[in-house]
């Protein structure tokens, strides 16, 4: 790396970082986007960029932050509960819960990594497990839009 492209790297972390704290003091929205845009390959600007959107109430703009911030940090609980949040106030219940399925999942791998939080711990049961039985009301069944006849 020459020395102009690693002052620029160097210029542009800075800048977010500045951003970031002004962000954390101000709690203004406009920082959190910009420590985002100076930076945009970081995880940790998303998923701060996600958690104030939440707050201030613009949820569906967050779950896109969120949702790249814990794909790309999968261990970070503050990010992973906003996002939890988020899909359940924004009315995706059943994806809300399936990724909390998904989080008790990644808990128990890492038990180590990852302690165990109350709003995944004791999730019930999604929906998504339960299967449909058929049972036919006569001795065959017929599919004529297939041209299928199965007999019994």
């Amino acid at each position: 790396m020459n020395s102009a492209t690693e002052i620029a790297l160097k210029r542009q972390k800075t800048q977010s970082r500045v951003h970031a704290l002004l962000a954390e003091l101000t709690g203004d929205l406009r920082h959190y986007y910009e420590a985002v845009r100076y930076l945009p390959e970081s995880a940790a600007s998303k998923a701060a960029l996600g958690c104030a959107l939440a707050r201030a109430g613009h949820l569906h703009s967050a779950r896109e932050y969120l949702q790249i911030a814990v794909a790309e940090m999968p261990f970070d609980q503050q990010a992973a509960r906003a996002y939890f949040q988020v899909l359940h106030d924004i009315g995706m219940r059943i994806q809300a819960r399936c990724y909390a399925k998904d989080r008790k999942a990644l808990q128990k791998a890492h038990p180590d990594l990852l302690p165990v939080e109350a709003w995944f711990a004791d999730m019930e049961r999604t929906g998504a497990e339960l299967t449909s039985i058929l049972i036919p009301c006569h001795n065959q069944w017929q599919y004529p839009e297939a041209g299928l006849q199965i007999a019994s």
